[in-house]
């Protein structure tokens, strides 16, 4: 065998992985959800990925969510639970006037169990404040436990 060709053996193997795709890909980002070692019943954890898209899941009653499709790389996290108590379509939950000018009501959210839910910090729906975070490869998962 030619040994110029030898020696470029090594270089051809390692430009062939950059070209067929080691990039981290896509997974799914799932995990727990506590407050003060409570489970969080109710809301929304959102991810905001390498891309720089904004992922979300609901917070399932069992204090669980899972993200599809979140591309690889560093992911920063929140996680919001608005009050379910209070009607979405409300003034108290819109801040404005409630008189149905901006569409129609969202749905209601689903019975949370009396005494379940609990009210977060709000540092913690802001990708900025929330101090949530981690990598992304594959499927991942990032048990958030809220202080």
């Amino acid at each position: 065998m030619n040994r110029p060709v030898l020696r470029l053996a090594p270089l051809i193997a390692a430009g062939l992985l950059a070209v067929c795709g080691c990039s981290p890909g896509k997974g799914t980002v799932s995990g727990k959800v506590t407050y003060k070692g409570k489970p969080v019943v109710w809301g929304t954890v959102s991810a905001v990925a390498s891309d720089n898209v904004q992922y979300a899941a609901p917070i399932t009653p069992q204090g669980t969510y899972s993200i599809p499709n979140v591309p690889g790389g560093p992911v920063r996290l929140t996680v919001s639970s608005p009050n379910p108590g209070v009607k979405p379509g409300s003034p108290l939950a819109r801040g404005g006037a409630g008189d149905g000018a901006d569409g129609p009501d969202p749905p209601a959210p689903p019975a949370v169990p009396p005494g379940a839910w609990v009210a977060l910090p709000d540092r913690y729906a802001d990708p900025q404040s929330s101090g949530l975070g981690g990598t992304v490869r594959g499927d991942t998962v990032i048990d958030l436990d809220l202080q």
